[in-house]
């Protein structure tokens, strides 16, 4: 024992611990945090404890692309490190509306535009529409956000009740290891963020809490569908 304590405080004179620390912003500021996996919070952040060598930095922030690299940290100092994110550029202004559980004698009118006999999909501009359905029996209205070379999935409830949802594919959004299906158990991870449901289910455990959605939770042609709602909080955007 005499022999380490005498061995740390010769390191401690000298300077030499193997350990060192992070100082690390980002242009824009607010972005999420990883390093070697584990996920450390938004930026500006420091970062202490970290040993001497090369730590895999991950930064993200939606609506950017993932930067991700390897920075040196020095035993004894703080290295400073600024990340530029590239903004994700939309190939497109346009995507898609789909609608779905609706009569097929329903008529469509978006913007207030004519009335319009139903179909499997529309295309529209990237932004917020009002969109109107009259069925026989019904009528809906519907505020629906569209983002670029994305489809809008938007759920009818039964012709009794004028209730609506909009669900969203899980990749168009999040990184594929940011989603998992367990059989019909749904874990998402990501930002910080925990979501865990069931498919067929709108009711999730969000960050510890119980919130129940307007959308189950669904699998189309493999893929992953969750209520846009949910997927906005995860990603940390807000609808405009």
């Amino acid at each position: 024992m005499p022999a380490l304590l005498l061995a740390v405080f010769t390191l401690l004179a000298a300077g030499v611990l193997p350990f060192g620390g992070l100082y690390i912003s980002s242009l824009p500021a607010g972005a999420d945090v990883w390093v070697d996996g584990s996920y450390i919070g938004r930026t500006p952040l420091l970062i202490d404890g970290l040993r001497e060598g090369k730590h895999a930095v991950t930064v993200t922030k939606a609506g950017w692309k993932v930067e991700e690299v390897d920075q040196n940290v020095a035993a004894g100092v703080t290295t400073p490190a600024t990340v530029q994110l590239e903004p994700i550029k939309p190939l497109h202004s346009h995507g898609e509306i789909a609608l779905h559980g609706l009569d097929r004698a329903a008529k469509v009118s978006l913007d207030g535009g004519s009335w319009r006999t139903l179909e499997a999909q529309y295309d529209a501009a990237v932004g917020t529409h009002h969109l109107s359905i009259r069925e026989p029996e019904a009528k809906f209205e519907r505020m629906i956000l569209v983002y670029p070379d994305q489809t809008t999935h938007v759920l009818f409830a039964a012709p009794a009740d004028t209730h609506s949802a909009v669900v969203a594919p899980v990749a168009d959004y999040l990184p594929g290891s940011a989603a998992k299906v367990s059989g019909d158990r749904v874990v998402v991870r990501w930002g910080g963020h925990t979501a865990v449901g069931h498919l067929g289910d709108a009711k999730f455990l969000v960050d510890g809490r119980d919130v129940v959605y307007d959308a189950p939770a669904g699998m189309v042609r493999g893929r992953l569908y969750l209520p846009l709602d949910l997927i906005l909080t995860i990603t940390g955007t807000k609808a405009k």
